[in-house]
């Protein structure tokens, strides 16, 4: 399968989809106070729980279905957020998440993450 298009940017962000080399950097991600206070009720995750992630959003990208991106700042190499989506509930239903680094919450960024994924779809 073709993966090009998964690689998405725009004048301010570079996304990419969550990779093996990506886990040490999600986790800090995931362990942020601030981030977790939103996204996973305060609860501080291990390594085992990100990797599964990876696995899962790219079993799901390689099904043709959507997964998870590690959003960078265009002008840096490091991880400053994420954004994509991931099943909940049963039957499982696609939901949009993001999470930011609380030095990047301005929502103009925020908001730009949701917009680039959600029209995308492979060719």
């Amino acid at each position: 399968m073709d993966r090009g298009w998964l690689h998405l940017t725009t004048a301010r962000l570079e996304l990419r989809p969550f990779a093996d080399a990506d886990a040490a950097e999600l986790l800090r991600l995931f362990q942020n106070p601030a981030v977790r206070r939103y996204l996973l009720d305060d609860l501080i995750i291990a390594e085992n729980w990100v990797d599964e992630e990876i696995q899962s959003s790219e079993a799901r990208f390689e099904a043709g279905s959507l997964g998870l991106w590690a959003v960078r700042a265009s002008d840096g190499p490091e991880i400053i957020g994420f954004v994509g989506f991931r099943p909940f509930f049963d039957p499982p239903e696609l939901q949009l998440l993001y999470g930011l680094l609380p030095d990047h919450w301005p929502m103009t960024k925020a908001a730009s993450h949701g917009r680039i994924t959600w029209p995308r779809r492979a060719p």
